[in-house]
């Protein structure tokens, strides 16, 4: 279980190459942080998810932004690269059931995100 704070396509991609190696499977939960910024780059975030085997996507960390009509995780779920399962998922408490559901002895789960996307490992491994 590792926790990042990428939240930036540059660095979620480069973090997710260097773990890659790590595990059988990587599976991947992501919180998008702000609104503007998941609409600026929802495109880049698109394809920074290639290196996972499973993505999970919470809602987005507003922290303190209003939303913006049309952004949504929900959009960015269908911006990502068809070669990745992705699946949106309401919330931590759903999430934490998942990756339980989910993982198997040998991989490898990353939470990333600027937001509270942390809680999920601490809830997972406490």
């Amino acid at each position: 279980m590792i926790d990042d704070y990428a939240h930036h396509p540059t660095e979620i991609k480069a973090t997710l190459e260097c773990l890659r190696s790590v595990g059988e499977r990587m599976i991947v939960v992501f919180q998008p942080h702000r609104y503007t910024r998941t609409k600026y780059l929802i495109d880049l975030m698109g394809e920074c998810f290639v290196d996972a085997d499973r993505l999970f996507v919470l809602p987005v960390y507003g922290a303190g932004e209003e939303p913006i009509p049309g952004i949504d995780s929900k959009t960015l779920v269908s911006r990502i690269s068809p070669t990745v399962s992705t699946t949106f998922v309401e919330d931590t408490v759903s999430m934490v059931n998942l990756i339980r559901q989910e993982t198997r002895p040998g991989d490898l789960v990353v939470t990333m995100g600027a937001g509270d996307v942390w809680q999920v490992g601490e809830k997972f491994l406490g």
